[in-house]
């Protein structure tokens, strides 16, 4: 505690001449502002301490599970290879496929006659527009959500719902009329 004042009274003058004015002049006014001053640099101090704590045992913490976790899955594929002189992953051949774009891709110009037999329900369809008939399918067929086929046609997800909305809308009416 006493090196804690040392340093409370070499940190300012004003506090070294708070407590002159105390200790001396036996001024008891000055006393509860000295002692304020006191608290609040103890407060700061205790305060920065248990940052610098709480940050060095998390850091610590998150140190031990990270080698932890290193230790549990050994990386087989980057141990050398002793034939070859390389490291094992080399050796894979990196073919990458996203199947699931492939056979989207496949259907992009999909006919709905594929998959409707009824012919009400084709013949309303086809009086559909382009962008409704893609996004009929693509919500209906593909299953995908709104905001993927607004990221997808780079549109807005309200428009996507809008055209679709419209797009049943008139479906119903097409087969309402017949």
């Amino acid at each position: 505690m006493n090196k804690l004042a040392e340093k409370f009274f070499y940190e300012k003058d004003e506090n070294r001449d708070l407590y002159n004015k105390v200790i001396t002049n036996n001024d008891r006014k000055s006393l509860p502002i000295l002692e304020e001053k006191f608290f609040n640099y103890l407060f700061k101090i205790y305060l920065t301490s248990y940052i610098n704590k709480s940050i060095t045992y998390t850091a610590l913490n998150f140190k031990k599970k990270y080698n932890l976790l290193n230790l549990r899955e050994l990386p087989i594929l980057n141990i050398s290879d002793e034939d070859f002189n390389e490291e094992k992953i080399n050796n894979i051949p990196d073919i990458s496929l996203d199947y699931v774009e492939e056979i989207c891709n496949i259907y992009d110009n999909f006919d709905f006659r594929q998959i409707i037999s009824d012919e009400k329900l084709l013949s309303a369809i086809d009086m559909l527009s382009n962008r409704q008939k893609k996004i009929l399918y693509m919500y209906y067929v593909q299953e995908k959500e709104e905001w993927e086929i607004a990221v997808q046609l780079n549109i807005t997800r309200q428009s996507v719902n809008k055209t679709r909305n419209r797009a049943i809308s008139r479906i119903k009416f097409q087969l309402g009329r017949d």
